[in-house]
């Protein structure tokens, strides 16, 4: 179309003809007109979205919402606008054709759905237009910016203690704390002592007002251990039981979350620059930055060169003995003897460790799945629980 305005433009000057010159000069300005026109759409057409971050869970839907909008006093005759969702499934078209009349602006809706937890980028979002003529295609390449957090799935689990009675198994001194179901010792009444505790049968036997007396006990709050630490893992299998062990973690922390217990979340794992990363809290706000750092634990490779990674026993021990008062939950594949017996020679109790164990093989371990191998702890006394990995929809959180 350039070379058509060159020529009519020579043919303006140069011939002296005037039916020819008319031609050459309506040629000259439809070309114009037609060139300003897009270069005018190029300038005012512009592409928000609804929402730069998108937060959804495995197997969920999300919708997303662009913004397209003319702030030209020139309507958009037609507009084809496709917007990039990378290894999204998108339920719905993301491309678009539309018309805008000037100084105005639309809303586009599509869904998608994410089979896979981690983070996903949008964009970029594509437009096409042109004059009303079309001889000046517009084409251009926007990087709004965007992303889909996709959670992974959580199922409902019983925590081994729940708010409420007994609120915990960690002894204190102060009396507030008495928990109702632990019977310690009969007393005198003294002015200020709840008479809900008075026992009546021993003041009718006594003869004077007698109160009974409780363990004083508190809460323990939960550290929840998740071991992704490739080394440890089997190479049978090895992200089925990945995704379940990101699974059960997530489904300890809301659990944690939804009793409004205070938790904490401890990821050996690939995390971009980080190997190990912690998130600490009560609540659903907290919950969800645990299930934002859930959606991006990859499996930890030791590659030549960049170091080995810290062996699982050593940081377990280390996060168990940090607090004493926390009930330690460690989720991954089974841990070697030694982890176990260094764990319990640090200090920590038995009692306050649960193991969740993925069903399958490990590298430290032989045998056949949901063999006697799979219950390494049972000899200390540890809780240990199995979760099942038969298939992708089959698997059991709450072993």
């Amino acid at each position: 179309m350039r070379t058509v305005g060159v020529l009519a433009v020579i043919t303006l000057l140069f011939v002296p003809y005037a039916p020819i010159q008319w031609a050459s000069a309506f040629v000259i300005i439809v070309i114009g007109g037609s060139w300003m026109y897009s270069e005018t759409l190029r300038l005012n057409v512009s592409v928000e979205r609804g929402a730069a971050e998108i937060r959804m869970f495995r197997h969920e839907d999300a919708e997303i919402r662009i913004a397209v909008r003319n702030s030209g006093m020139l309507p958009v005759p037609m507009l084809l606008v496709s917007d990039s969702s990378g290894e999204l499934y998108t339920r719905d078209d993301s491309a678009f054709v539309l018309s805008l009349p000037a100084r105005s602006s639309r809303t586009l809706r599509y869904r998608l759905r994410a089979h896979y937890r981690g983070l996903y980028p949008l964009g970029p979002v594509r437009l096409r237009t042109a004059d009303p003529l079309g001889l000046f295609p517009v084409v251009r390449e926007l990087h709004v910016p965007g992303r889909v957090i996709v959670y992974p799935r959580h199922r409902h689990v019983a925590l081994p203690r729940k708010l409420g009675v007994p609120v915990g198994g960690v002894r204190v001194e102060t009396p507030l704390a008495a928990d109702i179901t632990r019977y310690r010792s009969l007393r005198d009444y003294v002015p200020g002592d709840d008479t809900r505790h008075i026992g009546w049968k021993a003041t009718a036997r006594h003869g004077s007002l007698k109160t009974r007396e409780f363990t004083p006990t508190i809460e323990a709050p939960i550290a929840v251990f998740l071991n992704l630490r490739a080394a440890d893992f089997a190479d049978r299998r090895m992200m089925l039981a990945v995704e379940r062990c990101v699974e059960t973690a997530a489904s300890l922390v809301m659990a944690a979350a939804h009793a409004r217990r205070s938790f904490r979340l401890l990821a050996h794992a690939d995390l971009g620059d980080l190997d190990y990363e912690e998130v600490r809290g009560t609540g659903e706000v907290t919950a969800l930055a645990a299930l934002e750092l859930l959606a991006r634990a990859e499996p930890r490779y030791d590659y030549p060169g960049t170091g080995r990674t810290p062996p699982t026993g050593e940081r377990l021990a280390a996060a168990a003995t940090r607090s004493r008062s926390e009930r330690l939950f460690y989720v991954g594949p089974v841990l070697a003897r030694d982890d176990i017996d260094g764990l319990i020679a640090s200090g920590v109790s038995p009692a306050r460790i649960e193991l969740y164990y993925v069903e399958e093989l490990t590298r430290r371990h032989g045998g056949g799945a949901g063999g006697a191998r799979h219950r390494h702890g049972a000899g200390h006394g540890l809780s240990v629980h199995v979760v099942r990995l038969y298939g992708e929809d089959d698997g059991d959180a709450e072993a």
